[in-house]
């Protein structure tokens, strides 16, 4: 921003800084200036500062004590850094940076672009984007998550298995526990008992002979 520093005598300097886009800045001593200055040898609208172009001038409203530069009144004074003129007797020093003088001009810093370096056997391409590294850990995180959840789910199947031979067993065990509370005999001798042959159509069944009765006395 460029700055404006205004020096009355007897009094500690004033700055002020303004935007580069700011094109009018009034100074003077009545109240309706931008830049109000407090002192007698000012007019009440003394001068203004104007953006022109790409540079900066000070022009002089008809003040009675002028506006000088070198002791030289001027109606106008091109304003470079470093510029000192006066309003009446209260100096005034305009100074702009580097930057600003570069915004000013138009002149931008060049922008240096790496260019790859060409092989003998290979021609020289444009700059692609590189691929975003994917992080380590996040790699790392992936891996092992895959190695934890492959054993995780043969675990689980044989726990199921486990499980279900347990429950069978036991309801075999209650089984055979109730057959025997009942029948006096286990379950397993029931399994293992060998079965009756059956009887074959042309077997009769062996009755036994009946006594003849005794004669009756007549």
């Amino acid at each position: 921003m460029p700055r404006v520093t205004l020096i009355i005598p007897g009094h500690p300097p004033q700055p002020y800084r303004f935007e580069l886009d700011r094109r009018q800045v009034s100074f003077g001593r009545g109240p309706e200036n931008d830049i109000v200055v407090d002192s007698p040898s000012v007019s009440t609208r003394h001068a203004e500062m104007l953006r022109v172009g790409n540079s900066y001038e000070l022009r002089d409203l008809h003040s009675t004590n002028g506006t000088k530069h070198n002791g030289e009144r001027h109606l106008s004074i091109p304003l470079a850094s470093g510029t000192v003129a006066q309003l009446g007797d209260v100096d005034f020093e305009f100074q702009l940076s580097d930057d600003e003088l570069a915004a000013l001009s138009g002149i931008l810093a060049p922008v240096r672009v790496a260019l790859p370096v060409a092989t003998p056997n290979e021609p020289a391409v444009p700059n692609e984007p590189a691929a975003k590294p994917v992080p380590v850990a996040l790699l790392v995180e992936e891996e092992a998550e895959e190695d934890d959840y492959a054993p995780a789910a043969g675990m689980s199947f044989a726990k199921k298995l486990l499980i279900l031979l347990l429950i069978v067993l036991a309801v075999l065990l209650g089984m055979s526990l109730r057959h025997q509370k009942d029948t006096g005999k286990t379950l397993l001798d029931e399994w293992t008992k060998k079965p009756a042959p059956a009887k074959t159509s042309g077997e009769t069944e062996k009755t036994a002979p009946m006594e003849e009765a005794a004669p009756k006395n007549p």
